[in-house]
């Protein structure tokens, strides 16, 4: 009866602990081009094990385009071969692994989405 719920009351306390002593640092970046009206601006959308970082960014004529981050905070812009040029067209890159492979999707010309893997 009462140990155990003097147990859980020790876990609830450590886990309270850990929580305090963590120490959050957030980093802001935007990829180079990257519009700032709303709903323009950088998408991070996946980071792996070294900590690349990709996704996609609207720019101001609200095409969209991938990115990379690598660990030392360098971005590098790319697109997807055939991806649109248009309005809500383009490259949306959506995961990265730690061989740095990215992939995700692009949007053509005429509004059709291909997958693309980026070696």
């Amino acid at each position: 009866g009462g140990g155990h719920r003097g147990s859980l009351h020790r876990r609830e306390h450590c886990v309270a602990r850990l929580r305090a002593r963590r120490r959050w640092h957030v980093t802001t970046f935007e990829a180079p081009g990257a519009g700032t009206l709303p709903i323009q601006g950088t998408v991070a959308t996946s980071i792996n094990a070294v900590g690349g970082i990709t996704g996609y960014y609207q720019d101001a004529k609200n095409v969209l385009h991938g990115f990379v981050r690598g660990p030392g905070g360098a971005i590098r812009t790319f697109e997807a071969p055939g991806a649109g040029t248009g309005a809500y067209q383009g490259t949306y890159a959506s995961s990265i692994n730690t061989a740095g492979l990215i992939t995700g999707n692009y949007s053509d010309a005429k509004n059709v989405l291909h997958g693309f893997l980026l070696k």
